[in-house]
């Protein structure tokens, strides 16, 4: 009888361990999938990219929060970026690789610079990013394994007090 205990026993942890090892393997490839996925945006064509699937409601996140209680002077109105259509603008713009990027060209966009300053600033990046290609080229494919996010959603996150911890740290 405790033989049979003892195969009873030995057969439950072989079946867990081969469950185990079967979710794992699903887990790896199920990442490898996202991200291989997320290295083709590297590749898309400007079509392609102009007519990708864009969720506003997530891309604006970031705008909302940081304008929830007071939107800097120059700021575009609702009304006003819907009469300049320009969320027609934001998608021959958009090359973003990430959500948190999606977000800012949404808020570059939405809050125009005014300052002389910070355009010059911005520029000597800009100039860098395209002077640096093999930088560049391997940050973008650090930001494409990143990915775009289909769930959760960074900006309410680190913006809004139910994360107090991350809160005190920004």
């Amino acid at each position: 009888m405790e033989e049979g205990i003892k195969q009873g026993l030995n057969g439950d942890v072989l079946f867990f361990t081969v469950s185990a090892v079967i979710i794992f393997g699903i887990i790896i490839f199920i990442r490898h999938n996202q991200k291989t996925s997320n290295l083709k945006a590297l590749e898309e064509s400007p079509e392609e990219r102009k007519n990708r699937k864009r969720d506003f409601s997530i891309i604006k996140k970031l705008f909302d929060l940081e304008t929830k209680n007071n939107a800097p002077e120059g700021t575009l109105d609702d009304q006003t970026w819907e009469d300049l259509e320009m969320d027609k603008v934001y998608k021959e713009l958009d090359y973003t690789l990430t959500t948190p990027g999606m977000q800012k060209l949404y808020c570059l966009l939405r809050k125009p610079e005014l300052s002389l300053l910070e355009i010059t600033r911005r520029n000597k990046i800009i100039a860098s990013l395209q002077k640096d290609r093999d930088n560049t080229s391997k940050l973008k494919r650090s930001l494409a394994f990143l990915g775009r996010q289909n769930q959760g959603d960074i900006a309410t996150f680190i913006y809004e007090n139910k994360h107090k911890v991350i809160n005190k740290l920004i």
